[in-house]
């Protein structure tokens, strides 16, 4: 009994599917090609034969709709992306625009110093021709001193520090001197000349200005403020240093029995300058070990690390005249 309940359910089910199907067909167009009912008839000579211009209008539409409905979904992502676009292309000429606005400022702020700079100095170089000739009048033995075109130096000329002033002295006799102004500053004899080096503290970067022995700033290449100043007195040679960046830590080797022989004092690329550190760093490692063999006991060493930083290199005569510049990198 149960068998029979089960087969006459399935009956009824394949007959309900089969009626729904043929149902659905007949509304559709199936001689149309284009049907999805569409079926080859079996007899070609009968005539159930497909006559290709016939449309089937269900499927018709529903191709249609879901055409359409494919249109309105590239539109909706082109309007997408063209808003993404044009919202990038707006934030990159908002972004050129404030760049270029930051340029034209810094670039103005740099006008303005450099003309600050330049009255300030024009005044101190005036000062200074006044101190000149008062100096001149008080002491008969530097009347043939003629301002930077010195190259001996003078006997008794030295650097002078207080707690409030800097400036330099002749045989005890202060010929000028300015207010420190609270700040950290000294100020030293360029060792073999007649220049003197201001070393401010308070600079984090090119921290150093020179003066002549009245007191007139001297500017290396137009620049006011230096890193380094040396002085090579064989060769009448003085090489000045001014840095683009701070010095950092550029390589996790270090060199433990001294700072090394770097050859050359600027490299053009960092890259250079750790192939000869590393170099470097073989060979140290090699001498300590000849040096210490066998030692026992602890042995204390001193470690260097290599700092550099980008910048330039000037070579100038006692004139401070620019005879030779490089840019790259310098070794602290």
């Amino acid at each position: 009994m149960k068998t029979m309940t089960k087969l006459g359910l399935a009956v009824t089910l394949l007959f309900l599917v089969s009626f729904f199907t043929q149902a659905n067909a007949q509304s559709h167009n199936i001689r149309s090609l284009g049907c999805k009912y569409y079926k080859e008839a079996p007899n070609p000579g009968s005539g159930a034969r497909v006559n290709g211009y016939e449309v089937c209008k269900v499927c018709s539409e529903k191709k249609e709709k879901e055409r359409l409905a494919k249109v309105a979904e590239n539109k909706r992502r082109n309007e997408i992306l063209t808003a993404k676009l044009k919202a990038e292309a707006e934030a990159i000429e908002k972004s050129r625009a404030k760049a270029e606005e930051e340029r034209l400022a810094s670039e103005a702020a740099e006008k303005k110093r450099k003309e600050e700079n330049v009255a300030r100095l024009k005044q101190e170089s005036e000062s200074a021709t006044r101190r000149a000739n008062e100096i001149r009048g008080r002491y008969k033995e530097l009347n043939n001193v003629q301002g930077n075109t010195y190259v001996k130096e003078i006997d008794g000329l030295k650097a002078y520090n207080d707690n409030e002033y800097y400036g330099v002295m002749f045989n005890e006799d202060i010929l000028w001197r300015k207010p420190k102004d609270n700040m950290p500053i000294y100020l030293y004899k360029i060792a073999g000349m007649n220049y003197f080096e201001i070393y401010d503290r308070s600079k984090k970067l090119n921290n150093r200005k020179i003066y002549d022995m009245y007191g007139k700033t001297i500017l290396v290449d137009g620049e006011e403020w230096v890193d380094r100043i040396t002085y090579d007195s064989e060769n009448n040679l003085l090489k000045v240093r001014i840095l683009e960046e701070a010095y950092q830590t550029v390589s996790p080797d270090k060199l433990s029995m001294g700072p090394g022989d770097y050859k050359v004092e600027i490299y053009s690329t960092l890259g250079d300058l750790l192939a000869v550190h590393k170099a470097n760093v073989e060979e140290d490692k090699a001498a300590w070990k000849k040096r210490y063999a066998g030692t026992t006991g602890a042995i204390f060493a001193m470690s260097y690390y290599l700092d550099a930083a980008k910048g330039t290199l000037i070579k100038t005569d006692t004139k401070f005249k620019v005879l030779g510049k490089q840019k790259g990198y310098l070794i602290k």
